[in-house]
C-alpha cells in the first residue's frame, strides 16, 4: 500500500468506527429528550459556551417566549426537508 492509500484506509476506517459507535436512534436519549411542555425550557440561537459561561457566574439573564414555528416556516428556513410527495425526509 502506498502512504496515500492508507492513509484513506485508516480515514475510511475511522469513519465505519465512529458511526458504528455514535448511536442515533430513538433509544439515545441525549439526542431524543422527551420535552414536556411546562418541565424544559428550549434556548434557541445562542452559543452555548458563552451562555454556560454566564450561567456559571451569575449573570442575570432574560428569555422571552416565541410561538413554536409551523411546519411550513421549518420548511421555509431549511430546518425540515420534505420530499416531491410533501413527507419529511
Amino acid at each position: 500500500m502506498t502512504d496515500n492509500t492508507s492513509a484513506e484506509f485508516s480515514l475510511d476506517s475511522l469513519a465505519d468506527l465512529r458511526k458504528r459507535l455514535l448511536d442515533l436512534s430513538g433509544r439515545n436519549r441525549l439526542l431524543n429528550y422527551p420535552s414536556h411542555q411546562g418541565s424544559s425550557l428550549s434556548i434557541i440561537d445562542e452559543l452555548p459556551d458563552p451562555m454556560v459561561t454566564q450561567l456559571l457566574n451569575d449573570v442575570e439573564m432574560r428569555f422571552y417566549s416565541v410561538a413554536e414555528p409551523t411546519r411550513q416556516q421549518l420548511i421555509e428556513h431549511q430546518y425540515l426537508e420534505v420530499d416531491e410527495q410533501g413527507q419529511d425526509k
